[in-house]
């Protein structure tokens, strides 16, 4: 296998080693006379970007340049988009809680809540605290007040940085209805309040700023607002959320304009429904209440304001230490594992999965009572910036937060862009240094491996390949999603190459650069995972292979006997084994076709196991299954209408309803339908009548009432009327990357409906069609498996 004819057209020439000082990083076995690589300062902010906001504290010491660049709103900013918005684990989830009576204020770590659920989690008294009351909390703030006498004082915090603005005075006897949240249009923080003084209510929209504003409004009915009324503010959306009898009450902080949607149970006579409650989850909007005293049910609300999107999340029996106790969800951790609290304060943890309960112990045991809240760490700097009293609270340092330690001793440096060779430096232990290079792209470790052998040796090892794919599925601007394309048999002399889905995305007007490989012409691609792509090479006579296009290694091929027609890539998570899926037809002397399900299995021990369905003799399409991340399964258009789902674990089909029957005598006129994989959810795609596509997003897995329309495209000139349409990816939550089958790229904008046609530099195809596209996220898992061969002179991407 041979390298790309253009290597050194690309631009990704080897790191380049130099015993300059200055923009280095340091490792645990680099000595003084060592050579250091160099590090841009956009890459170091890259990886400033990726860590966590407590220990870009710490960093700040380490010289002027980062303790600039950190200290910056638009550094914080980005920083809350790219850990907080993007997987929420990564910036240090914290439950902070108050009360007003026995007066606690206190907080804890939610990582070791629901890491370590068996030892009790230390909490951390706020002394200071004491007598305040938490309104909410927005992107790393808290919003609280305090009463002296008939002044109430509101101020904005930030735990994690420790500053807190100068106190916003509101006369009154008390609040009776309020809430925080964030408007993103005007980048401003808004407190909405209902103040009860002498009898006479009124309501108030305060906007924390420079120049603090208030806006009364009328016709609010504040009485009739159920639970704790406190609003709750959904990520994104820019509303906070009351229950109003049966309905949710919503004001948008943007318009400052009130609305009103339904709830998933609606019947306000139905009195079996006790402890109603709205709350956050996965930055959408949850209800959870109890059910004659029996259950708790938890419903989220897939597409804010739209009820038809409710879906019921769990339902949580009450065991004795349960019942008659309200029940708040506060967090979701992982895919699977719910945060809740009691009245009793008594923390919950309830497996989504298994529907098993454990109940961690805090230590000291809180007062009975409490209202909680979940916030997440970060740099965000509370508004008023040109107040000066702002203040770290004197159990700062006792939070282990500790500053970075200075020593001379070479060994676990990191090296800033203003750094000098003689200078003192900071110590970074080894589990921070791994911290930061998974949070890097598989490009830059392949570097990084030259820079020393302990280095070398952990980005090599198969447990860092694997923890370095889970930061890259929680947020996919880890990685470097490209796109990879490969002809027809009839096309397929030099058509196989790929692009960078990111310069396309960022320059659609320029002409994106493709790179061409001579030597997979012959191949064609069955599917992609984790990074690796399924190849059959038909030229061997049906070998099939696995192929990691950036790290350049091809594992040892698979010979299948017969010929392939249905068939499918993917990955079981629950064995750590890569599958493929082939429905192969032989022929016997003297005996009728027969078919055959196989599943062959890449691992040391390569098996082959054959399966009795015939579901698989009518599918609809290439044939090729579509891997869904997460719920290891290949899925299928079948003939009726249907997606046959092949469980890889279980090795079983199953069968769920598509979102159009297209059996109906009135669907007659949808064509091309097919299968997809967008924002790793399963999609669907049809052509209605030649003149719009329809592209649907099955937002749970298996759940037909799930499936959402997300878009309708209406046909282009541009794209031959008429023509299939395939969604590849989705950028954000705005830009769709679909193809054409003639082979033309568009770029559909979600919001406004504007498409964007880029080119591509050479053109794939010098036929209007004739070619499939794949995306795939750049990964460094070894397609090997130990015993199978990597294959000498494998063709590798360079490095940039």
């Amino acid at each position: 296998m041979e390298q790309p004819h253009d290597y050194y057209e690309r631009k990704r020439m080897p790191l380049t080693v130099t015993i300059h000082a200055s923009k280095r990083l340091l490792s645990s076995t680099v000595t003084q006379s060592q050579p250091l690589p160099l590090l841009p300062d956009e890459l170091i902010r890259e990886i400033l970007l990726r860590l966590p906001a407590r220990s870009l504290l710490r960093l700040r010491k380490v010289c002027s340049s980062w303790k600039t660049l950190i200290s910056i709103p638009q550094f914080a900013k980005d920083h809350l988009q790219h850990s907080t918005a993007a997987d929420p684990s990564l910036s240090g989830p914290r439950v902070a809680y108050h009360h007003s009576c026995h007066y606690e204020f206190g907080d804890f770590s939610l990582r070791s809540l629901v890491e370590n659920p068996s030892k009790p989690t230390e909490i951390v008294l706020l002394e200071e605290r004491l007598n305040h009351v938490v309104i909410g909390s927005c992107n790393g703030l808290l919003c609280f007040y305090d009463v002296v006498g008939i002044n109430i004082f509101v101020r904005l915090w930030n735990p994690c940085t420790g500053l807190l603005t100068t106190p916003s005075v509101e006369r009154g006897d008390f609040l009776t209805v309020f809430g925080f949240g964030y408007d993103h249009v005007n980048d401003k923080y808004k407190l909405f309040a209902i103040v009860n003084h002498m009898g006479y209510h009124t309501t108030k929209i305060h906007t924390f700023c420079r120049n603090p504003s208030k806006r009364a409004i009328q016709g609010i009915p504040f009485s009739s607002i159920k639970g704790d009324r406190k609003g709750v503010f959904v990520p994104g959306t820019a509303t906070l959320n009351w229950i109003l009898d049966c309905l949710v009450f919503s004001l948008d902080l943007v318009k400052e304009t009130f609305s009103e949607f339904s709830l998933p149970v609606s019947d306000p006579n139905d009195k079996t429904f006790n402890f109603p409650g709205l709350c956050e989850l996965r930055n959408c909007l949850a209800y959870c209440f109890n059910h004659e005293k029996t259950h708790w049910f938890v419903w989220i609300m897939k597409e804010y304001g739209v009820p038809k999107s409710w879906t019921k999340l769990a339902i949580i029996p009450c065991l004795p230490r349960l019942t008659d106790y309200h029940l708040r969800p506060l967090y979701i951790w992982g895919n699977n594992i719910l945060v809740a609290v009691a009245s009793s304060l008594r923390i919950v943890l309830y497996n989504l999965d298994n529907g098993s309960f454990e109940f961690p112990v805090l230590k000291p045991t809180p007062s009975i009572g409490l209202f909680v809240f979940v916030y997440q760490e970060s740099l965000v700097s509370p508004p008023y910036p040109g107040l000066p009293i702002m203040t770290q609270p004197t159990y700062y340092e006792k939070r282990n937060r500790k500053r970075l330690r200075v020593t001379r001793n070479r060994l676990k440096r990191l090296l800033p862009s203003t750094g000098t060779s003689l200078g003192p430096l900071s110590v970074l232990p080894d589990e921070l240094i791994r911290e930061i290079l998974l949070r890097l792209p598989a490009r830059s470790l392949l570097r990084f491996q030259s820079v020393c052998n302990s280095w070398r040796t952990l980005i090599s090892s198969s447990q860092f390949a694997k923890d370095h794919v889970r930061s890259i599925a929680a947020d996919p601007s880890f990685s470097h999603p490209r796109v990879v394309y490969h002809g027809f048999w009839f096309y397929r002399y030099k058509r196989f190459g790929d692009f960078s889905v990111q310069s396309l995305f960022e320059n659609p007007s320029q002409p994106t650069e493709v790179v061409r490989f001579a030597g997979k012409s012959s191949h064609e691609i069955i599917g992609s995972c984790n990074g690796l792509l399924c190849l059959q090479d038909n030229v061997m006579g049906n070998c099939i292979m696995l192929w990691n296009p950036c790290i350049g290694l091809t594992s040892q091929p698979l010979e299948i006997r017969g010929f392939i027609g249905v068939c499918g890539f993917g990955y079981d998570h629950v064995n750590d084994e890569y599958k493929f899926v082939a429905v192969v037809d032989q022929k016997h002397k003297q005996e009728p076709l027969r078919f055959e399900t196989r599943i062959y299995t890449f691992c040391p021990n390569s098996s082959k196991r054959i399966i009795q369905d015939t579901a698989f003799k009518r599918i609809i399409g290439d044939g090729k299954g579509v891997f869904v991340p997460g719920t290891a399964t290949l899925n299928w258009i079948h003939w009726h209408g249907l997606v046959l789902s092949l469980d890889l674990v279980k090795e079983t089909c199953s069968e769920f309803s598509l979102p159009l029957n297209l059996k109906a005598p009135e669907n007659k006129s949808f064509v091309f339908p097919h299968l997809c994989m967008l924002k790793n959810c399963l999609a669907f795609c049809c052509s209605h009548e030649k003149t719009h596509w329809s592209v649907w997003l099955l937002k749970e897995y298996g759940m037909p009432q799930s499936w959402t329309r997300l878009a309708t495209i209406h046909c282009h000139h541009s794209l031959l009327t008429g023509a299939a349409l395939h969604p590849l990816y989705i950028r954000g939550n705005t830009l769709l990357m679909a193809v054409a089958s003639t082979s033309k790229i568009v770029l559909y904008n979600l919001d406004d409906g504007r498409l964007e046609f880029p080119l591509l530099k050479p053109t794939p195809a010098d036929v209007p069609m004739g070619l499939w596209f794949y995306i795939y996220h750049e990964s460094l898992v070894s397609p090997s498996y130990r015993c199978l061969r990597n294959t000498k002179g494998a063709e590798q991407l360079p490095v940039k």
